[in-house]
């Protein structure tokens, strides 16, 4: 005949059996749900990363056209300067030439004094 240690081993076995099957049972249930969160906060991350990039190539747009219209008054304002070196350049052989034109009349010519534009 089965002693009550007996029947209390057989029912914590059964308990314990119950107990194994309920968790087996319930495993896929929350596997399923960890790995739904997982993909949520995955999709969430992505969101994020991809409203970044967004930003950053809105920023690399408006970079790019700053420099496209630096690039042009850049260009713009090399060939107003070689346009002044060659008026300078006309300016010093036309200013030799009337100096030598005064001195042969018999007269000095003024001296050229330097005048800087602030």
């Amino acid at each position: 005949m089965p002693t009550a240690g007996d029947i209390s081993a057989a029912i914590a076995m059964l308990v314990s059996a119950i107990a194994v099957y309920v968790a087996w049972r319930k495993a896929p249930a929350e596997v399923a749900t960890l790995h739904a969160q997982s993909q949520e906060a995955g999709a969430k991350t992505l969101l994020q990363y991809m409203q970044v990039l967004q930003t950053s190539a809105e920023q690399v747009n408006k970079l790019s056209e700053r420099i496209a219209l630096l690039e042009e008054r850049t260009e713009k304002q090399e060939c107003e300067i070689e346009e002044l070196r060659k008026d300078n350049v006309l300016l010093r052989e036309w200013a030799t030439r009337l100096a030598h034109q005064v001195q042969s009349l018999g007269a000095k010519p003024v001296e050229l004094k330097e005048v800087r534009q602030t």
